[in-house]
């Protein structure tokens, strides 16, 4: 590459799928700090409850982002290898998973 290609490299505008990485990136950091905060807010009633101590608290608040993770995980991998439509007709494991399977029947 010359010097000029290099130069005119600089000069151009942040391509599209930069601008969707990053958007994407700022959305998944506002989820994740409103799952934090409802985490958060159920803490308190997880100790009463549960009479659970400190560390039993702290790890309950820890599981619940991991466990979102590993289903993110594994609801990716079943609509990659059965599909969709077949993946939503099993059990819920969260609201959301309801709308999401209407709008891809059709």
């Amino acid at each position: 590459m010359t010097a000029s290609g290099a130069q005119r490299g600089r000069d151009r505008p942040p391509r599209r799928n930069l601008i969707a990485v990053l958007a994407i990136v700022a959305l998944s950091g506002a989820f994740f700090g409103y799952d934090q905060g409802v985490i958060s807010g159920a803490l308190r009633d997880i100790r009463q409850t549960f009479d659970a101590n400190t560390f039993a608290v702290e790890a309950a608040a820890s599981w619940v982002t991991a466990g979102a993770l590993v289903g993110a995980l594994l609801g990716g991998h079943l609509a990659d290898r059965i599909g969709r439509r077949e993946h939503c007709g099993s059990p819920p494991p969260r609201s959301g998973w309801a709308p999401s399977c209407r709008r891809s029947r059709r």
